[in-house]
């Protein structure tokens, strides 16, 4: 089993730093220091100790995984070769094996991996249990938790036979539970959707669900999300077209969210515009507005962004200054 999991590089003999006391007798403690340590080598020398401490259990193994994708900025070449991210592996295969994770623990470790696949790939060995495990647990999973599995789907490079496998289960699940979809959720599934259209078209199915659910919270979505559905309506514009009925609701909310989008998301706004041949829809205001928030961001834009950019506003036959400045850079 351990060979299993064994680390592309050979442990060297430097060690995390070490911390001089002994084991953290509470419980929720415990769980407190894990979910708030501000790097990966502090959480990682937080192990170092507490891996053997008898308290350790499902909890903190979830904590732990899950604080890890939250600082996976701060990974470095030392954490990738610790120990501790190894023996956690090896705790997490044991907890399986014996029906110990919960399906609260299964979903927030499922999205864990998927958000560091770069970080940590040797990790991606633990999906094929976890899959397994999210299946058997799914029927006590809440929305937001079949949300991130189905998000993490479309992140982890899943073979065909996985996403068949585990999404039945996974839609089945969100559709039941639609009622209880919260507005990030409801965007990080739609794009999941435009992501998985061609490996799982499946998951297509329930568009109309997740269609419905996003016109009742068009007002409350994040910058991202905001971005996020208008993408995945440009590309599923030809597998779905009740997705850019959307485009209205979600065009009004661009005045509120456009000053904390980013870059990237600025960019695929107006590409998208640009492929739906919605300009006359997004009126000039909104353009121009576009184009204001990607002039005050264009040093932060990839080539690919900027050409994306450029390539909506010119199908949206507009031009606010963006273009010619797109170009110098």
């Amino acid at each position: 089993c351990k060979q299993q999991f064994r680390l592309h590089h050979q442990l060297t003999s430097s060690r995390l730093p070490n911390i001089a006391r002994g084991y953290i007798s509470d419980p929720k403690r415990l769980t407190r220091e894990l979910a708030t340590a501000t790097s990966a080598p502090a959480l990682l020398s937080i192990l170092e100790h507490e891996l053997d401490n008898p308290k350790f259990n499902e909890f903190h193994l979830g904590a732990a995984f899950s604080r890890l994708a939250k600082v996976k900025k701060t990974f470095d070449p030392w954490a990738r070769r610790s120990p501790q991210l190894h023996e956690l592996a090896l705790r997490l295969d044991g907890m399986m094996q014996r029906d110990e994770l919960d399906a609260r623990g299964c979903a927030n470790i499922f999205w864990a991996i998927a958000s560091l696949k770069s970080e940590a790939p040797e990790l991606n060995s633990l999906l094929p249990k976890l899959i397994e495990t999210a299946k058997w647990k799914s029927v006590d999973m809440d929305a937001r938790q079949v949300a991130n599995i189905i998000w993490a789907c479309a992140t982890t490079g899943l073979s065909s036979s996985q996403l068949k496998d585990l999404l039945p289960w996974m839609l089945e699940r969100i559709v039941d539970r639609a009622d209880e979809l919260e507005p990030q959720a409801i965007a990080n599934c739609i794009w999941a959707a435009a992501r998985l259209r061609t490996e799982a078209p499946e998951i297509l199915e329930v568009m109309p669900v997740l269609v419905e659910m996003a016109q009742e919270q068009a007002g409350k979505f994040s910058p991202q999300g905001v971005a996020n559905i208008i993408w995945a309506a440009a590309t599923l514009r030809e597998q779905h077209t009740c997705l850019p009925a959307l485009l209205p609701d979600l065009l009004k909310q661009l005045p509120r969210v456009l000053d904390e989008s980013i870059g990237q998301n600025v960019a695929n706004i107006v590409w998208s515009l640009g492929v739906l041949k919605a300009g006359e829809l997004a009126s000039d205001g909104v353009l121009n507005a576009l184009g204001s928030r990607g002039m005050a961001l264009i040093q932060s834009l990839s080539s690919q962004e900027l050409a994306n950019a450029v390539t909506g506003f010119s199908e949206c036959r507009h031009d606010n200054g963006f273009m010619s400045a797109a170009i110098k850079q």
